[in-house]
């Protein structure tokens, strides 16, 4: 893989890793699979003094009912205090492997898990540690989870390392609560698209506020569209043309 990114002058942006710290018994698996993905991302990435650095993003996926065929925003996990203890202390200690290995450990808040509303999410970044436990802001998966994501840029915008820009269909996310609709059934019916193309309005507020924080990061274009109904190269230029409308370059 490092050598078809190198011959394309391009770069990992970030590696993935689910988190199981609010279910029994999976706290050390957890842990190892999160020092597998760092030796990856050290392996494929470029050069040591390059400054595009990738993140580790994470989420806990607990009692998560995204991967599930099942109703959504009914069957959405709610952890007790018990498993909030356990995610922070969790978050911290691999936030903290993560600074040792150099990278940033950015939280994704993200529909079907136990952190997707306003609530969770703030709490979250309540308690854990400012200097080991970032956020990674997702603007689909924040608003159509129940969270406000310009005021959440508003909060935490200094905590914000890493940006999933992605717009959605409001059409969409009235059907997905109306019928029942399974996370999987709402990505094949559009639920998400690019930023420009969708429902969304407050991309220049939280670009601004961002700018304002002096945020260096990743902007990952994500849509999680069904490819057969939207053509990713397409979509990819549809997107690079807002940003650009909206950055200036």
């Amino acid at each position: 893989m490092k050598a078809a990114l190198d011959l394309r002058g391009l770069r990992v942006s970030e590696a993935w890793v689910s988190t199981y710290f609010t279910i029994e018994s999976m706290k050390e698996q957890t842990i190892q699979k999160v020092r597998q993905q760092l030796a990856f991302i050290k392996q494929v990435e470029g050069h040591e003094n390059d400054p595009r650095k990738a993140d580790l993003v994470v989420a806990e996926f607990g009692g998560a009912v995204n991967p599930l065929p099942v109703a959504l925003y009914p069957n959405v996990p709610i952890f007790d205090d018990r498993q909030w203890d356990a995610l922070a202390t969790g978050l911290n200690e691999i936030g903290r492997i993560a600074r040792e290995e150099g990278r940033r450990l950015c939280y994704h808040p993200h529909m079907g898990t136990g952190v997707m509303k306003q609530a969770a999410v703030e709490r979250l970044m309540k308690a854990t540690d400012p200097d080991l436990v970032f956020m990674l802001l997702d603007t689909a998966h924040l608003y159509c989870g129940g969270a406000d994501p310009l005021e959440i840029t508003r909060k935490y915008a200094t905590r914000i390392k890493h940006i999933h820009l992605k717009d959605f269909r409001e059409s969409v996310l009235k059907d997905m609560h109306a019928k029942g609709m399974s996370f999987q059934e709402g990505i094949e019916a559009g639920i998400f698209t690019v930023p420009g193309d969708g429902s969304y309005k407050h991309f220049p507020e939280i670009l601004s506020i961002l700018a304002e924080a002096k945020f260096e990061g990743w902007l990952v274009i994500e849509a999680e569209q069904e490819p057969a109904k939207a053509n990713p190269l397409q979509y990819a230029k549809m997107a690079r043309a807002y940003l650009r409308e909206q950055l200036g370059w």
